[in-house]
């Protein structure tokens, strides 16, 4: 991370406390629509399988507003859902 030499002291940064979910799901979102969607994981660990239906209902909510062609990861924790990274679907990995 870039100290203070690169970082104006002043510049607004987010911070969060670590969370464990309990699932993780990432979601492929078209022109505001749920075009794909998937788990990948159970517990921090590797779980390939269908998306829950709370995964799909999470990003058919706010997240159908953000841009086209999008790849949210999204996770379950403490009961809520939220989102863990969002980026362009070009940006998104294999």
């Amino acid at each position: 991370m870039p100290g203070t030499d690169a970082v104006d002291p002043r510049t607004r940064v987010s911070v969060g406390e670590a969370v464990r979910f309990t699932s993780e799901h990432r979601v492929y979102l078209l022109d505001g629509a749920v075009d794909m969607a998937s788990r990948y994981a159970r517990g921090g660990r590797l779980s390939l399988g269908p998306a829950s239906t709370g995964a799909l209902a999470f990003a058919a909510g706010p997240l159908a507003t953000l841009p086209s062609a999008i790849v949210v990861d999204v996770g379950l924790a403490d009961g809520r859902w939220s989102v863990i990274e969002a980026n362009a679907a070009w940006a998104a990995g294999m």
